[in-house]
């Protein structure tokens, strides 16, 4: 039995890549059998709920400490590099005394995530602490030991802070809304050379995997079991994700998270302002640009799989008042856990900041240029069982090195050999924002964007019809002893090839922000959203065994162009009402027109081309309630559309595909729409904070993939006419337990169920070995690759110049497919990470040392975090993860 596991760029789900068109088979190998599997964990739901339950049932200890983090009163952001210093002291008899009678120095500054500790000689006593940064009013707050404080600094007229643009942002607890943040601190313990999806999958409900089996490749992110193409992706305010597939390829700008402050993290429908709507939730990344101190640092690591990656970065600080630069060089690369899963990436990032009275101006430049080897496939049981590393394009040139010919260069002026199938891509941003506070009232923010992108990726194809790639079929003369005489002649009209299928993007867009202070209690914010995107997909055939007289290579078989505009417009209310409830409005409106004109040449012989429309109209309204200091209470309703991706609609690059469009009497495929009821609270005790939320998400024509055909070599999606998607999330977190120690942790429970859905499947064969083809109710059954348990625990220690972290992430049982069929089913799999960090500091000099090292799926389970069904034979396909492995570290700062 045989597949490939599709992955393609013109994809929806995870099986995104450029424009693939796939559809190979990837048989059993009989290579020597991999050592046998460590049982797998079996920690279970009930345990991650005694887990969170304990932790948030715990009264915190008292230590002699002060601690608190220092906040952005206007975007919520936390400020690093603040200064905390004690400017007064009143001892238990209430004696007040000034700063000079105290016996030392008492202050420390805040970290990147804007939190400070610093330990005190009176637990008893009242502390009165000033707080100071450079663009901020200075505050002064009283205190005492073992109460966590929160301290809100207000923006002077020009603000030298780390984030320029916070467009969409809320803050957790005070925002109606369901909201994780990955605070700088968390993203400097947890980051290792990984892609983003891999750090973002602490956050309550989020799992993700690489294809490439590790940590660092092609990876994949799930919020609530929702795929990227569902998820909102921002930096600095600017959509990532492709507008013809929504997916977002994290490979193409490899060790971002270094230029990276911190990311905001939001469940359900996405209240971020521009871009594809979020479904499943949202991602938000606010880049660290400027900073009031120069900085260089190099850093490099090295681990299992030769992975590799090494960083140059650099931050001028601010010059003469008025400007700061920033700059980053970075080479990750690796072999990557399964066969021929390699990948070579270079990155870099780029940003000058000028700042004026009243007005601050950033201009990005940041990208990658990535080469990966074929990494789209999966394996069946039988394979999975022989060898867990196995991938089909590794398959032909291990056990069929004949396979392996040669084909002309792009110069078609030498001969180069064949190694392998890869991807080649390589996409530059270029970014404008713009900070104008017009008056102490109203603030103008604007982003101006270009983003291009090219590149390729290359397959060996097997017997394939001439007339799929243009070409004519053809006689060939058969002289079997070299006489000079036919013996015979035969008609060519298959061949093997090599073929590249190549795609060029551009996309710019200009994004005007305007928010107006109503009053003290209300601001409104009012915003554009204007974007247009062109594409041009085309494939050619760089060699292949027979080709008709005439044809060389890089002949062209298909060509088709995608066009992409937006035009949106939202409102967004925020108004204290009291003291204690604050409301927010907001309404996005949102037109999107596509229009695909694909040439007429071979075996496209119909050239389809269509226009679509597209309008959606996405209200939001909530509530926060803050019941006393230290709870409060929310409740939104949000409504969001998304237009189907371009192969949902058709795959242009296949020649039997008819759009799915009524202009061609298809049957439509329509926008997925949806209601999300999101409740929650949030309670604060000292050091310990604890939340709670609640969902429901109700769907209608929900787009589900129902699995790959390989026959068609297409995943297969349609509507469902209803659909629902409800769960509790629970998550805490615990500071100071102990003398440096911290605790955090979270666990999603939920279920995602299909309603009046019914499909037609292959039930057997009859006499004839033709398919028996029946219909079956699905209505009730859970929908594929949405697990129902997800829970996360970490514990950190740090003293002094030692850090030591442990997380630990369950994920429960998933479905491969929406039979509920439990031989087509992931196992629940337990993963245990670990990080050791040492920072060494020479002060006299300003120079420090961080030595680090990380160990991932320290308990060496064997287990697959994703895999899919193919529909005709019912037969799954795993994507195996890789056993235990580690990376070492070596950060030099100066």
């Amino acid at each position: 039995m045989t597949l490939l596991l599709p992955f393609t760029r013109c994809q929806p789900t995870v099986f995104n890549s450029r424009d693939r068109n796939y559809a190979v088979r990837a048989p059993s190998l009989t290579a020597d059998s991999t050592p046998p599997a460590v049982k797998r964990g079996d920690l279970t739901a009930y345990c991650w709920l005694f887990l969170i339950a304990a932790l948030l049932s715990v009264v915190p200890l008292h230590a002699a400490t002060i601690d608190g983090q220092v906040f952005d009163n206007i975007t919520g952001n936390p400020i690093a590099d603040a200064n905390v210093m004690v400017i007064h002291y009143t001892n238990t008899q209430l004696v007040s005394l000034p700063l000079e009678t105290l016996e030392e120095h008492l202050g420390t500054s805040t970290d990147m995530a804007g939190r400070f500790s610093f330990e005190v000689f009176d637990k008893d006593g009242i502390y009165t602490l000033r707080i100071s940064h450079v663009g901020y009013k200075e505050t002064e707050i009283e205190t005492q030991p073992s109460t966590f404080i929160e301290v809100e600094l207000t923006p002077e007229s020009v603000r030298l802070s780390e984030v320029v643009v916070t467009a969409g942002r809320g803050t957790p607890g005070k925002t109606p809304g369901t909201l994780s943040n990955i605070d700088r601190s968390l993203v400097e313990l947890a980051y290792g050379a990984q892609d983003v999806p891999m750090l973002a999958a602490e956050v309550p409900g989020a799992v993700a995997f690489s294809w490439s089996g590790s940590s660092v490749g092609a990876s994949q992110l799930k919020i609530r079991g929702f795929d990227t193409d569902r998820l909102s992706v921002t930096v600095n305010g600017v959509p990532m994700n492709d507008p013809e597939d929504h997916s977002v390829y994290w490979q193409d700008t490899p060790d971002f998270i270094s230029n990276t402050y911190d990311i905001q993290v939001e469940r359900g429908v996405s209240s971020f302002l521009s871009g594809p709507a979020g479904l499943g939730g949202g991602l938000n990344l606010a880049t660290s640009d400027a900073i009031s101190k120069p900085e260089l640092n190099l850093s490099l690591q090295a681990g299992s799989f030769n992975t590799l990656r090494r960083t140059f970065a650099y931050r001028t600080g601010v010059v003469n008042e008025r400007y700061n630069f920033t700059g980053r060089l970075s080479q990750v690369s690796t072999d990557g856990y399964r066969d021929h899963t390699g990948a070579k990436t270079n990155s870099y990032f780029l940003s000058a900041t000028r700042y004026d009275p009243n007005m601050v101006t950033t201009l990005q430049l940041y990208g990658g240029q990535e080469e990966m080897d074929a990494y789209w496939w999966g394996i069946d049981k039988n394979t999975l069982e022989e060898n867990r590393k196995a991938n089909y394009s590794a398959w032909y040139e291990y056990y069929h090195p004949e396979y392996f010919p040669y084909y002309y260069d792009d110069e078609r002026d030498s001969v180069i050999s064949y190694h392998d199938e890869r991807d080649y891509f390589q996409q530059p941003h270029y970014i404008l924002h713009n900070r104008w506070r017009l008056s102490p009232e109203l603030e103008l923010n604007q982003s101006l964007f270009w983003i291009q992108g090219e590149g390729f990726y290359e397959e060996w194809k097997l017997n394939r019809k001439f007339y799929e790639y243009n070409l004519t079929p053809f006689d060939k003369i058969i002289d079997e002893d070299g006489d000079g005489v036919v013996d015979t002649v035969i008609t060519i009209n298959h061949t093997d090839l090599i073929r590249r299928k190549y795609v060029t993007k551009d996309q710019i867009g200009w994004m005007p922000r305007l928010n107006w202070k109503l009053s003290d209690a209300g601001m409104l914010g009012i915003g554009l959203e204007l974007r247009s995107y062109r594409s041009d997909h085309y494939g050619r055939v760089m060699w292949a065994r027979d080709l008709p007289e005439g044809v060389k290579p890089m002949h062209e078989w298909y060509r088709w162009e995608g066009d992409k505009d937006y035009l949106g417009g939202y409102a967004n209310l925020d108004y204290q009402l009291n003291d204690k409830l604050k409301i927010n409005s907001g309404l996005q409106v949102r037109r999107i027109t596509y229009e695909v004109n694909q040439h007429k040449m071979g075996a496209f012989t119909e050239g389809y081309n269509y226009e679509l429309d597209w309008l959606f109209i996405n209200p939001r309204l909530g509530a926060a309630y803050q019941l006393d200091d230290e709870t409060s209470l929310y409740a939104s309703l949000s409504g969001a559309g998304r237009e189907p991706i371009d192969e949902q609609i058709m795959d242009a690059d296949n020649p039997d595909d008819i759009p799915k469009v009524d202009k061609y009497d298809r049957e439509e495929i329509n926008p997925e729409r949806m209601w999300d009821v999101e409740i929650g609270g949030w309670k604060h005790y000292g050091s310990l904070d604890m939340g709670a939320n609640l969902y429901a998400m109700f769907f209608t024509d929900e787009i589900v993939s129902t699995g790959f055909n390989s026959v068609t070599d297409e995943e297969v999606f349609e509507n469902a006419p209803t659909s629902r998607h409800i769960g509790i999330e629970l998550e805490a977190k615990w500071r100071n337990p102990l003398p440096g120690i911290s605790v955090s942790g979270n666990i999603s429970i939920g279920q995602a169920t299909l309603g009046n859905y019914k499909i037609h499947h292959v039930s057997g064969l009859d006499d004839n070995w033709n398919p028996i083809r029946d219909t079956l109710n699905l209505d009730g059954n859970r929908i594929a690759g949405f697990p129902d348990v997800i829970g996360n625990l970490r514990l950190t220690y740090t003293r002094s110049i030692f850090t030591g972290s442990l997380h630990v992430q369950q994920v429960g049982k998933q479905y491969m497919d929406n039979r509920e069929d439990d031989e087509a089913s992931l196992d629940p799999y337990t993963l245990l990470d670990g990080v050791l960090r040492v920072k060494l500091k020479d002060t006299k000099r300003g120079m420090g040392v961080d030595i680090e090292l990380r160990g991932m799926n320290l308990l060496d389970l064997d287990y697959e975090p994703y895999g899919i069904v193919d529909v005709e034979y019912g037969t799954p396909y795993y994507v195996p993860a890789s056993g235990r492995s580690y990376l070492v570290g070596v950060t030099l700062r100066m």
